[in-house]
């Protein structure tokens, strides 16, 4: 316990920001807006500080080493509706609908920085590497892109009749196929 609480260092720091707004206004007693955002986003990093006389399996030569793990994501969703519904016609039949559309982006990037053992004990920095350091990175952008819509069709109390549709566009596929339409009718 000793050992690993004041020799085998692992640091640990992350900022997390959660947001999220809604606008919602009334146009007319038959017409509603609706806007609203969300936001994820948080950076990590950790750190090890394994020192000359720690061994564990695949680095028994026992020299130490040096580790930074960062990480970053950011994540937005926005959307747009408008809902409208009409007055009662003929006194049977209630028609209703909205029609949205929404953003999504999200990116995430890492990178991981190693030394490949250590010169001088318990000097914990990239200089002091005995081999080359050796760093990975990573990555990931995406869009989506979305809009949709259903239409309702109250028949009195005998039928109601519905269809959707909705779109997406996906910035992390080929832009030859990235785009999908997937409709429905209800009766």
């Amino acid at each position: 316990p000793y050992f690993m609480s004041y020799e085998w260092l692992r640091g640990h720091q992350k900022n997390d920001v959660y947001g999220y707004a809604t606008l919602n206004y009334n146009v007319s007693k038959y017409v509603d807006v609706l806007v609203r955002s969300s936001v994820t986003t948080y950076d990590l990093t950790r750190t090890e500080k394994m020192p000359f006389s720690a061994h564990p399996y695949g680095r028994e030569e026992g020299r130490g080493d040096y580790r930074e793990d960062k990480r970053s994501l950011f994540e937005n969703n926005t959307e747009a509706m408008v809902k409208a519904r009409a007055p009662r016609v003929a006194g049977f039949l209630d028609i209703s609908g909205f029609v949205g559309a929404n953003l999504r982006t999200f990116k995430y990037n890492s990178s991981f920085v190693t030394t490949n053992y250590l010169n001088v004990p318990n000097v914990y920095s990239f200089s002091n590497s005995r081999n080359p350091v050796l760093a990975y990175n990573f990555a990931s952008d995406m869009r989506v892109q979305s809009g949709y819509y259903s239409l309702d069709f109250g028949l009195g109390k005998y039928a109601n009749i519905n269809t959707t549709g909705r779109f997406d566009k996906l910035s992390a596929l080929s832009s030859k196929n990235n785009t999908f339409f997937y409709p429905s009718v209800n009766v």
